[in-house]
């Protein structure tokens, strides 16, 4: 998130140091916590800590995809691409949503919608992000799951407003 918030300072503010500051940040993700397949945690002494959650794929491809318009870079905009892609893979299943990718119980925890947080719910930033794709499919997907969730999202507004979100999205109601 602070990538993002970075990034889009650099752009109103233009201000080099916001820039800088955003690249560092985006150097580490790519450069320590990509290994070339999947998102990292977090590292220590060359060592992997912890595993990735959906929340860190959808963080972090938000982020980026900040900093993918920021930089103007092809390779970002690849990686933005890769993230959600696995997100999606990994996160996403018939019915719906999943905080681990391999749950003990195929299907269990599976949610339609996410609700909102002290942080934005993982779920609606990735819908909205995958709108954004170049990828039809992908798009179609958050088409999709923008829709499954919407009776949760139109009962219990205050807690879904990130669902809300997505399906205005979805509807092209908002950019």
């Amino acid at each position: 998130l602070m990538l993002a918030a970075l990034s889009k300072a650099a752009v109103v503010l233009q201000d080099p140091a916001m820039r800088d500051a955003a690249t560092g940040i985006r150097d580490f993700l790519r450069d320590r916590l990509w290994s070339g397949s999947e998102l990292r945690r977090a590292m220590s002494g060359g060592r992997e800590i912890g595993k990735a959650s959906l929340e860190d794929y959808a963080y972090v491809a938000y982020g980026m995809s900040h900093y993918a318009k920021l930089s103007g870079d092809p390779v970002d905009r690849t990686f933005v691409a890769a993230l959600l892609n696995l997100a999606w893979q990994r996160y996403h299943g018939p019915g719906g949503w999943r905080m681990d990718d391999r749950p003990l119980i195929p299907g269990m925890g599976e949610q339609r919608a996410m609700p909102e947080g002290a942080l934005p719910a993982p779920s609606a930033v990735l819908i909205r992000l995958a709108l954004e794709s170049d990828d039809p499919k992908l798009v179609d997907r958050a088409v999709a799951a923008a829709e499954s969730g919407r009776q949760q999202a139109q009962e219990d507004p205050f807690w879904f407003s990130g669902h809300v979100d997505a399906l205005l999205g979805a509807a092209g109601l908002t950019r």
